[in-house]
């Protein structure tokens, strides 16, 4: 009977006791994050890791997490360090290996955290001789720490972030940020530190294989995505490859052929998540549509793309602007009760310290974006 009495007080020690481990373990890896988000240098955080002591319990999937936030490598190491039985840390998708021809290695741009220097591999363009694609070149070394680059069947590069691997139900567009309305139109305001760029350049593929990939372009856009809406419900789904807004005029084409507004682009009831309008521009959407569940509401709704050319925008700027019409204004405020203040989009020469590439400050109604110069234009 002892015996039993001192098993059943053992048992519920380690009850008691391991709810506690684990919220200290949730508690340490989340300041590591913390300190991450604000601009902490990684030789600041491996100190602060080392005079804890703690135990950080990563597990592969916390692993790819942090890395997916961008913590480097130097730091993961110092967390595993401290790590009982934890699975090695993820080394960096390799940059593909040099071959002749190719331009020099870029160095790191500044502002970007543990960017690493890279060199581009030259792509076949023609038949011709090898040349750097300069589109990859710049997007390559910003977001090679946050996943992969892989070369598909049609000779392009295209990159895949890190939580496609974790969640492979994730979609362009999907979590971790909400639509704005700004003096550019519906801008996707993302908390992933590589949100900047894949959200307002370039295209997305969804692969057969491969899921959800990112093809570069150097044109920004508040957001590049087809709209559907109807009765109660609106929907959005990524660009594809091949569509291209003529700057010059103000309108799209598909390969090469100019297209009406109402064209989809090839892109069906896979590619587009739906939300309730009440709950459009939430922060996080209570309810969601996507898959097999939207059909009904993908039946129900019609393209309604409306993008055109704003010149003379606040500020004086003389650059034509890409806006975003999308969803009608009026129809939103309606179904939320409640207006949508518009949001002034401000031009950063660098990256605010912390915040990557854009801060979005609700109080100012303002939205800090730094968008790279290519060729002296942005």
């Amino acid at each position: 009977m002892k015996t039993l009495q001192m098993a059943t007080l053992g048992l519920g020690l380690l009850l008691l006791m391991g709810p506690s481990v684990r919220g200290e373990n949730t508690v340490a890896v989340n300041e590591v994050l913390k300190l991450k988000g604000a601009g902490v240098a990684d030789e600041t955080i491996v100190s602060f890791i080392q005079g804890k002591n703690l135990d950080y319990d990563l597990s592969a999937d916390n692993i790819l997490r942090l890395r997916d936030q961008g913590v480097s490598s130097a730091v993961l190491n110092a967390m595993l360090s401290t790590t009982r039985g934890a699975t090695p840390p993820v080394a960096p998708s390799p940059v593909p290996a040099p071959i002749p021809g190719a331009q020099p290695a870029i160095p790191a741009s500044p502002g970007v955290p543990n960017a690493p220097t890279v060199t581009v591999t030259p792509v076949m363009v023609g038949g011709g001789a090898p040349v750097a694609n300069p589109d990859v070149a710049y997007f390559q070394q910003e977001l090679t720490p946050y996943g992969r680059w892989i070369l598909l069947e049609d000779g392009q590069h295209y990159w895949q972030p890190t939580i496609v691997a974790t969640t492979p139900s994730w979609r362009p567009y999907w979590d971790r940020g909400h639509w704005v309305w700004t003096d550019h139109g519906w801008y996707w305001s993302s908390d992933y530190p590589w949100g900047w760029a894949v959200f307002h350049y370039g295209r997305w593929h969804l692969h057969p294989h491969h899921g959800w990939l990112w093809y570069p372009d150097r044109v920004w856009g508040p957001a590049w995505v087809v709209w559907r809406s109807g009765g109660d419900y609106c929907g959005w789904a990524p660009l594809p490859p091949g569509s291209v807004y003529d700057t010059v005029g103000g309108h799209f084409s598909f390969h090469g052929r100019h297209v009406e507004a109402g064209f989809e682009f090839g892109l069906g009831l896979a590619h587009f998540s739906f939300c309730a309008l009440r709950e459009f521009g939430e922060p996080v959407h209570r309810r969601l549509y996507v898959g097999p569940e939207a059909s009904v509401i993908y039946n129900r709704t019609v393209v309604v793309n409306h993008y055109s050319l704003e010149r003379g925008g606040p500020g004086g700027e003389a650059r034509p602007r890409v806006f975003n019409h999308g969803i009608e204004v009026a129809r939103v405020t309606g179904a939320r009760g409640r207006e949508f203040e518009s949001v002034r989009i401000q031009d950063l020469d660098t990256p605010a310290p912390g915040r990557a590439h854009e801060h979005l400050d609700p109080h100012a109604r303002t939205l800090d974006v730094y968008r790279p110069h290519f060729n002296g234009r942005r």
